[in-house]
């Protein structure tokens, strides 16, 4: 009866760590991107949902409304030049029409990770009191609401971190080729 208590605690606080991204995401930061660095991630999400490297530019008149701050151009077309790991991941969101989906679901995971990684290096109390203390984090919340790619890197170190505990307990190589591509997507981000 203890056990079932505790996985009902962890579903109904994973369920409040959700309602609270899906508030902040709404009502704090109203859905849209705040920083030129999101507008970019952006871009290049819609670029690479279209399967394409770059954009065409677009008619000189409607240029004028966008920030160019962290996008380069040739003479046909334009594209982000920084990492691609992080577009790459908000494709999927892209793809449904709502892009901060993506980073909503990388913090129930994360959220979900963190507690895993504790409880595998140390105890079930430990594993939970991280899960707690990560998701009643403003600093967490706020950043899952956005398009910043601290979500994708968070996520996948937390990934790379469980990886590298579970290769050395387990023998399994599998848990090292997927430390290995997460630590290098967290790289890319």
């Amino acid at each position: 009866m203890i056990g079932m208590r505790g996985t009902l605690w962890r579903w109904l606080f994973v369920a409040w760590v959700a309602l609270s991204l899906g508030l902040v995401q709404a009502f704090v930061l109203r859905g849209d991107p705040v920083t030129t660095d999101e507008n970019s991630y952006l871009f290049q999400a819609h670029v690479f949902a279209y399967a394409r490297l770059w954009a065409p530019l677009p008619a000189e008149g409607r240029l004028l409304a966008f920030d160019f701050s962290m996008l380069n151009f040739t003479a046909d077309r334009w594209f982000r030049s920084y990492f691609f790991g992080h577009p790459l991941a908000l494709v999927p969101g892209v793809l449904v029409g709502y892009p901060l989906l993506t980073p909503f679901l990388m913090g129930l995971a994360s959220v979900l990770l963190i507690r895993a990684l504790g409880r595998h290096c140390y105890s079930d109390c430990t594993g939970s009191a991280s899960m707690l203390l990560l998701g009643l984090s403003p600093f967490f919340l706020v950043m899952h609401g956005t398009l910043l790619s601290h979500t994708s890197c968070m996520l996948a170190l937390l990934v790379f971190m469980l990886g590298c505990v579970k290769v050395v307990d387990s023998q399994h190589c599998g848990w090292g080729l997927l430390a290995g591509a997460c630590r290098g997507f967290a790289g890319n981000t």
